[in-house]
């Protein structure tokens, strides 16, 4: 294999092969870890050469084992997955928000703030823990938020107060149970200053554009292709038109 202006070669030994139905997972360098597809009909086997080109740091765009090339591919081809990628990805985020917006279209109207920065589900699920939390603090003037996570880390919240544990209750059940760490977090962050400040500070405290109403005008995906939007609602629109069985 030959390196390009854009990629950098690493040679090593397999230390480490796990195989799957339709694949290996190769280890090197004691914890570097790439995956094979058996479609290339290359068998790797621990002590083997292994040579690997990597495309701007981590895309990797060939695997060499001993004397066999699994695939060498283009810088070309690397750019062309990641655009279908992409697209795929972005299409699918519309695709969702329309989905989620159909499901969410009863629910009680509230005005509020985009809290999580994305769209879909990922931000009904903490509008629905912050509108729960708010009313249940409401009844709660004297509730202290004793919360502990770890410096640098986001996505790990926790507490061991008898109060807590009820608040996080109440939480998890307006969402069934269904939310990351990063939602909780991000949902027991603002509830602690709506909490100490009140509902009109808090809201004080963001730029206009970031209001809305829930769940009518429930943030929309940040997608950089108008194109897909298009696609996305004409996806939506044909499945809406779908004859009921």
């Amino acid at each position: 294999m030959q390196k390009t202006e854009n990629s950098r070669l690493e040679t090593s030994k397999i230390e480490r092969v796990k195989e799957s139905d339709k694949g290996f997972e190769i280890t090197y360098d004691k914890c570097v870890c790439i995956w094979l597809d058996k479609k290339y009909g290359v068998i790797p086997k621990v002590g083997d050469s292994l040579m690997v080109n990597l495309y701007r740091t981590n895309q990797i765009m060939g695997i060499q084992v001993n004397d066999k090339i699994a695939f060498n591919k283009t810088e070309a081809d690397i750019e062309q997955e990641h655009r279908i990628w992409c697209e795929n990805y972005h299409r699918g985020e519309w695709q969702e928000y329309y989905k989620t917006l159909e499901q969410i279209k009863s629910e009680e109207p509230f005005e509020t703030v985009d809290i999580s920065g994305m769209s879909g589900g990922y931000e009904v699920a903490c509008q629905k823990m912050l509108r729960a939390g708010i009313k249940y603090l409401k009844e709660k003037s004297d509730f202290h938020f004793d919360y502990e996570g770890f410096e640098r880390v986001y996505g790990v919240c926790f507490t061991e107060t008898p109060w807590g544990k009820d608040l996080d209750k109440v939480l998890m059940e307006a969402v069934n149970n269904d939310c990351t760490g990063a939602m909780h977090q991000c949902v027991i962050g603002h509830l602690t200053q709506i909490h100490k400040h009140g509902v009109e500070w808090w809201f004080n405290q963001f730029p206009k554009e970031r209001r809305y109403m829930f769940p009518t005008e429930l943030p929309k995906p940040k997608c950089p292709n108008p194109e897909l939007v298009n696609d996305a609602v004409q996806i939506q629109s044909s499945k809406e038109q779908e004859p009921t069985k």
